[in-house]
């Protein structure tokens, strides 16, 4: 069989010598083997170089990701470095505040709920969201709450540091017109029908009675109260707190500082009340004071 030869005939377009190329059916099957393995070869090497190409394409991209993740955390570091600088500041400001006023942190059961709080709601933010971009929401609004908080330490300081004789800061006169309904000491719950201690005094008085503030002080609280529904509790340094139960109408925030005579609230029947009153306490390094020492009588003749 492979002795046969094939003869391939050339024939010009125009006129021209007829060629004539024979060649064996040997030589024919093993051009052809060589022809297809040279092909296959060649389509391996394209195939090959797509291939590298399209690895080095992803290469440079990840690569570029890379760079512009290890730019974002460069960034992350100096503004946690500046960040934390900052809160260094705060607290050392937050030290000295401790040593004019009585202010007191969070207990520590309360610290640890919230920290864990905190940190589970990170972990889920971080699978939906991606870890860096958790960390710069974190840190955005970690830049945008510390200016506020440094504004608010330095306004404290000027505050409790403003006023160097505490008699200006000590409580006195009646916050509200009025006359002593329950006074110090113990007390008949008409509610629970039970005895409990009285830390304070109650004054009757009539509605819409605005509350003033007996002492230049800072809003320590302002809110709602699970016994005395809306609340305040002022900070007037030194160690004395006063608090006002069953106002309503509340005109100061927390963290507001008042003044002696600011209008801080008015007072209305509430449903845990009888009437139109107000529960006022005085407690002095965080022992309950009677408040009709911090009274001067005379003031009830307006």
């Amino acid at each position: 069989m492979f002795s046969k030869y094939i003869t391939f005939i050339l024939i010009p377009e125009r006129t021209g010598k007829v060629k004539r190329n024979r060649i064996s059916l040997k030589m024919l099957v093993i051009l052809g083997f060589f022809g297809i393995i040279g092909l296959m070869g060649w389509t391996w090497v394209v195939y090959d170089y797509l291939s590298i190409r399209s690895r080095l394409i992803n290469l440079e991209e990840n690569q570029a990701h890379f760079e512009t993740q290890q730019t974002r955390i460069g960034e992350f570091n100096e503004r946690f470095e500046t960040t934390r600088q900052h809160f260094d500041h705060l607290n050392s400001l937050y030290v000295k505040l401790k040593r004019l006023t009585s202010l007191t942190a969070k207990s520590k059961d309360q610290t640890l709920e919230g920290e864990e709080t905190e940190r589970k709601d990170q972990l889920e933010r971080a699978r939906k969201m991606g870890i860096l971009e958790v960390i710069a929401s974190d840190i955005s609004e970690i830049d945008t709450d510390k200016k506020v908080q440094e504004a608010q330490f330095k306004k404290l300081l000027e505050f409790f540091a403003g006023n160097a004789n505490p008699l200006e800061r000590m409580p006195r006169g009646w916050p509200v017109k009025g006359y002593v309904t329950n006074e110090f000491g113990v007390l008949h719950d008409s509610f629970s029908g039970q005895l409990r201690p009285q830390h304070g005094i109650t004054i009757a008085t009539r509605a819409f009675t605005p509350l003033y503030a007996p002492a230049d002080a800072i809003v320590q609280f302002s809110g709602e109260d699970e016994y005395y529904g809306h609340l305040l509790e002022l900070d007037h340094g030194n160690g004395i707190i006063t608090r006002y139960g069953y106002v309503s109408n509340l005109q100061v925030e927390t963290g507001s500082i008042v003044r002696r005579g600011d209008e801080l609230a008015q007072i209305l029947n509430t449903p845990r009340t009888t009437g139109p009153q107000l529960y006022y306490e005085v407690i002095l390094n965080s022992v309950p004071q009677n408040p009709v020492k911090y009274i001067n009588p005379l003031s009830l003749k307006d």
